[in-house]
């Protein structure tokens, strides 16, 4: 199968990438630090460096500010928040562009007892 993970160099993500390329499945992984990639995984800052080629059969959004890196003051709660809704919406973006074949995006966002449940047809 063909992979599309954001986030893929973060605790979890990391984790994930390696199990899936275990599997043998294709990963494109969008991150920030690339070179925390594995060899056998393809990797890109922005969703526009993907080739038009590609049809990815799972998307998993797990990019954001990191959780334990700070303390939780009202900014950081903003940043950790806005820093999902921007990955999310950019993930729309490129596939409003992309004549693929994707017909649902799900994110659960979770911060202390909030919720933040986004499902886009």
């Amino acid at each position: 199968m063909n992979f599309l993970i954001t986030g893929g160099t973060g605790f979890i993500g990391s984790a994930l990438c390696a199990h899936l390329c275990e599997q043998g499945h294709n990963i494109v992984v969008k991150t920030r630090r690339p070179e925390l990639l594995g060899t056998n995984m393809t990797s890109v800052r922005n969703l526009s460096e993907i080739s038009a080629d590609i049809n990815f059969d799972v998307v998993i959004n797990l990019a954001g500010e990191p959780i334990a890196d700070k303390k939780w003051s009202a900014i950081q709660k903003a940043q950790i928040v806005d820093s999902r809704i921007e990955t999310t919406e950019e993930i729309i973006t490129y596939f409003k562009k992309t004549p693929k074949n994707q017909r649902c995006l799900s994110v659960v966002l979770l911060l202390g007892i909030t919720a933040l449940v986004l499902v886009i047809n």
